[in-house]
């Protein structure tokens, strides 16, 4: 009897074993069916969310690609607007008084004076050169505007460009007994567009004799040199500014422009060229000016040690 009961018992702990392991095998399947099934609920979310981040990225970049044209069309209408009133006002005027007085020295020949004259060819000259100089610089802003300007980086003896820039203005400073001086100390070597800073300099030098008085003077010097910089000063004895005109002059969306001392007429344009130049430089131009003093602007160079 003991036996038959024992027998039994085993049986009953053999199939509550059998039971528990397939309780167990049950749970353990369900519960790896349920991780399989999370497994791919996350992939899916994870293959939704790239592709959400996709689309956000696109249009994100669709955004910014509308952000650039909208910017570049207006920075287009900027310089188309500012080119047309340079040319309805700054160009279209000393052409018309050039084409004026030619017709009139064509008509009256005979009647003018030899030193009449070479007077009259000698304003011609004089005007034509100043609209060159506008028009130069219009492309070369024009240029600068499309970005279709390069930039080459050469050695540049300072001294000999600054002289080479006065002598452009030799005759215009003479008319007004302006003493150009060059300062610039023989042995600075710099690296720069050559082209560019011819320009920066030009336009600096034309503007300090457009607002220098008779018998004032422009000056080019080095203010002090650091490591690998130099900075330059264009420095004049005229009119000077107030501190209104200072940042007028040195507002790029604002066309500001003054007639001379001897009513020289100017487009605004030879600041905003020589500024963005001078930018391409990785520096930018610095403006101190007294009313009844003068001005002087100053930027820094790289130097050549």
């Amino acid at each position: 009897m003991s036996d038959f009961f024992s027998q039994w018992v085993n049986i009953y702990f053999l199939l509550a074993a059998i039971l528990s392991l397939g309780i167990v095998y049950s749970y353990w399947l369900r519960r790896e069916k349920l991780l399989q099934k999370h497994g791919e609920l996350i992939r899916e979310l994870q293959i939704k969310e790239r592709k959400l981040n996709e689309l956000n990225e696109r249009h994100e970049n669709k955004n910014l690609k509308l952000e650039a044209s909208q910017i570049k069309l207006e920075k287009v209408n900027f310089t188309n607007n500012k080119l047309l009133s340079i040319m309805a006002h700054d160009v279209k005027g000393p052409l018309k008084f050039m084409v004026n007085l030619a017709s009139l020295m064509k008509d009256n020949y005979d009647a003018l004076s030899k030193e009449e004259r070479k007077e009259n060819l000698e304003i011609i000259s004089t005007t034509g050169n100043k609209v060159y100089d506008l028009v130069q610089n219009m492309l070369q802003w024009t240029k600068m505007q499309s970005e279709s300007i390069k930039m080459q980086k050469d050695p540049v003896h300072l001294k000999s460009l600054v002289q080479e820039k006065f002598e452009l203005f030799n005759s215009g400073a003479k008319a007004k007994e302006i003493n150009l001086i060059n300062d610039i100390p023989d042995d600075i070597y710099i690296w720069g567009d050559i082209n560019m800073l011819g320009l920066v300099f030009q336009n600096l030098i034309s503007n300090s004799i457009k607002f220098t008085r008779t018998k004032g003077s422009v000056r080019i010097y080095s203010t002090y040199s650091i490591e690998e910089v130099i900075e330059i000063a264009v420095e004049d004895s005229g009119i000077g500014m107030s501190v209104l005109d200072v940042e007028r002059l040195l507002d790029k969306n604002v066309h500001h422009t003054t007639s001379g001392t001897s009513e020289e007429p100017g487009s605004g344009l030879g600041m905003m060229v020589a500024q963005e130049m001078i930018a391409r430089h990785d520096s930018r131009i610095f403006v101190e000016s007294r009313i009844g003093i003068g001005s002087k602007f100053t930027f820094v160079l790289q130097l050549i040690n």
